[in-house]
């Protein structure tokens, strides 16, 4: 844990105040529609889980919402072992016996019937994929009547998208063998209208949509603290405006459709 937590302190983003400022506000959006998400189900003993969960934080940082404590598990899966044996470590630390952490690859190994779940983060994911529809498809499956997807992709339309995207398209029909070990980059970046169409050919409604910042952030901004002030001023006029385009990240609210 000591070793991966100097990993990040030692990297650009953990000094970067606006890549920061990007995290922090995504991940109270996040808190906002997980509050929502939860408000809409019934009953206790939920099931929280969270597809490419990576170190863990937004799990980490849900778990100690007051709406959790209505969950008897919170699990995360993620291809990367390192992730996983770093989330387990830091779940054995603090103590929580709900918290359950796999190495595992759903677009290949989709998720069974057995293993519902009530709420689903995916969170900087689909964009990775050469078919998103499969992996959404396949949450859909484990959801009941009601439950929550919460998805957050870079928005592909936004000008700061376009202007950073260089590779090549690649093309939808192809298969998509993810594994460990394996890294598309992004190579799924849409606009968050062809994610809703997308996940309604899936059986969602979209229930609620946020934009993130303005700008991702970069180190080159801080070096211009007055240009990198002026974006977050720039991002709280945008909020106040709902301009959703004028975001490098879409997160989306949806729900199960019976």
């Amino acid at each position: 844990m000591s070793e991966r937590l100097f990993r990040f302190q030692a990297s650009p983003e953990y000094d970067c105040y606006t890549i920061i400022y990007a995290w922090h506000k995504k991940r109270r959006v996040l808190r906002e529609l997980f509050a929502r998400a939860v408000a809409g189900l019934d009953g206790s003993s939920l099931r929280l889980l969270d597809i490419g969960c990576g170190g863990g934080y937004d799990l980490f940082m849900l778990r100690q919402m007051p709406e959790a404590v209505r969950f008897s598990s919170l699990a995360g899966l993620d291809l990367n072992a390192a992730d996983i044996a770093y989330c387990r470590e830091r779940a054995a630390y603090e103590g929580d016996p709900r918290m359950e952490f796999q190495v595992r690859d759903v677009v290949n190994e989709p998720l069974g019937a057995s293993e519902r779940a009530d709420v689903i983060i995916c969170s900087e994911v689909v964009e990775h994929l050469v078919e998103p529809g499969r992996l959404i498809a396949g949450l859909a499956g484990v959801l009941p009547a009601g439950g929550s997807l919460i998805l957050t992709t870079p928005n592909g339309v936004a000008w700061s998208s376009r202007l950073r995207l260089r590779r090549p398209t690649v093309s939808q029909t192809s298969p998509a063998p993810l594994s460990e070990g394996e890294s598309f980059g992004h190579i799924s970046v849409r606009g968050r209208k062809a994610w809703r169409a997308l996940c309604r050919e899936c059986g969602f409604r979209l229930v609620a949509e946020r934009r993130g910042s303005l700008l991702y952030g970069s180190p080159a901004l801080d070096r211009r603290r007055w240009l990198g002030g002026l974006a977050i001023a720039l991002d709280g006029l945008a909020d106040a405006m709902r301009l959703n385009e004028l975001s490098w990240e879409t997160i989306q609210l949806y729900q199960r459709e019976g």
